[in-house]
């Protein structure tokens, strides 16, 4: 479908990139079990946009510290530069976190992320699960990106970059907000989308073993990430 400008304006006078935000921007996750993340974590509502002077919430948008982590993007961070891209490259109406992005075989940048679409009041409570879903969309220039697609039905959050194995593309995210938090259900989640489809399959868990560790107190199994050895496995 052709692409349409999304995003919304900064709230003050925004910052262009420039390739020293890759060297600080740190967002590889690794599959963990855990309670709360520290008040410096990427996910704190209260923490304001740290790489420019606009004073958003970093919950709401995506910010380009964060995409200019993948090496094939920072290898481009100063044609980005050029292009004037400026924080925050991507938002919508609503909660917009957690980005994740995969170069497919068309030379398109897919941006997944959590969207969370209800009432913030509610956002950490069983009532606001039905809000939660990860989401994509595509964009060859970021400037213009198509419209936001859900890839699960609503309970899911936190997904990480694809990765390709065994003939399609793999994702993993996790079950939000958790039983800790009142939710329905806990752990770690994939979807699978075969090479040629556009169609993701319904989520499977997985390392089902990492809600029941002896030391796992609050039963909690958070921000899965896949990675593909030397051997493909």
């Amino acid at each position: 479908s052709a692409l349409s400008p999304v995003g919304s304006t900064p709230t003050s006078t925004p910052h262009p990139a420039s390739p020293s935000h890759a060297a600080r921007a740190r967002t590889r996750r690794s599959a963990k079990v855990s309670g709360q993340k520290s008040q410096g974590g990427r996910r704190s509502s209260s923490k304001s946009c740290r790489c420019c002077s606009c004073r958003t919430s970093a919950m709401q948008h995506v910010l380009l510290p964060a995409l200019l982590s993948f090496p094939s993007l920072r290898r481009n961070s100063s044609s980005c530069a050029k292009r004037s891209l400026f924080n925050p490259v991507f938002s919508l109406p609503g909660r917009v976190r957690d980005p994740a992005v995969r170069l497919n075989e068309a030379g398109e940048a897919e941006l997944f992320f959590t969207y969370f679409r209800g009432n913030p009041a509610a956002m950490f409570t069983s009532a606001g699960a039905k809000d939660y879903y990860v989401s994509r969309v595509v964009t060859r220039d970021w400037q213009t990106f198509s419209e936001p697609s859900d890839i699960t039905p609503p309970g899911f959050a936190s997904p990480d970059a694809p990765i390709r194995w065994d003939n399609a593309t793999i994702i993993a995210f996790q079950a939000y907000p958790d039983k800790s938090l009142g939710g329905k259900s806990s752990g770690l989640f994939f979807s699978r989308r075969d090479d040629g489809s556009e169609i993701w399959s319904e989520p499977r868990p997985f390392l089902r073993e990492a809600l029941t560790l002896p030391w796992n107190t609050g039963g909690r199994a958070i921000d899965p990430t896949l990675v593909l050895d030397s051997e493909g496995r």
